[in-house]
């Protein structure tokens, strides 16, 4: 059996693309901790405190200059296609 572990996954990330990351609610998709902007991280001991709490949390990757990713969502939403 296959057990998601949400800071063995943070650590993974963090450590191949160097991002920084923060545990995200699984059902609502926003932040379990306080100050997430300053307090996500990438350093597998810090990640492991951070995550610790919250074994089955998302992981939340900061977008913007911080980790320089620029992300689009585009939706169809109320029947507007977001594209057009």
């Amino acid at each position: 059996m296959n057990h998601y572990n949400s800071s063995e996954s943070a650590q993974h990330l963090a450590e191949r693309y160097s991002w920084k990351v923060f545990p995200v609610n699984p059902n609502n998709k926003r932040p379990l901790i306080s100050n997430w902007q300053s307090r996500a991280c990438n350093q597998p001991e810090e990640l492991k405190s951070l995550f610790a709490p919250f074994p089955n949390a998302m992981i939340g990757v900061v977008t913007g200059p911080l980790n320089m990713l620029t992300v689009f969502d585009i939706d169809v939403k109320n029947g507007v296609n977001g594209i057009q």
